[in-house]
């Protein structure tokens, strides 16, 4: 049986209900100054919402270094019994100071590869 990697549990495909496939729950980018997503609350309430109208499952697709917080997640997802996915991988290269780039660089597939096999961490 194929299941789907929450940020809880593995998740049969079939239990995942409705699911919104691309989300952003939190974000930072300086390119986008003043467009920051930071507060739990309302990734918390969004997510309630949308339980209650019939949503199962979130795909939150902020990538490595842009603020997603993954360290809040579980907890968003228990709290509201909505099914969280995490995303890892980068965004396009102008969200990104040249010091997080610098530190990827040579090394981004053994990054990536470790999120999704031991996974993400608080980043």
């Amino acid at each position: 049986m194929s299941a789907v990697r929450t940020v809880l549990r593995d998740v049969p495909g079939g239990e995942l209900g409705v699911c919104d496939a691309h989300d952003h729950l939190f974000f930072a980018s300086p390119r986008l100054p003043g467009e920051e997503l930071r507060d739990a609350s309302a990734a918390r309430a969004e997510l309630a919402a949308f339980r209650e109208r019939g949503g199962g499952a979130v795909v939150q697709w902020t990538p490595y270094g842009l603020g997603r917080r993954a360290a809040d997640l579980p907890a968003l997802s228990r709290d509201t019994g909505v099914h969280v996915l995490a995303a890892t991988g980068l965004h396009q290269d102008v969200h990104y100071d040249e010091g997080t780039l610098a530190a990827l660089r040579g090394r981004a597939a053994e990054v990536f590869v470790a999120e999704l096999t031991r996974g993400i961490g608080t980043s």
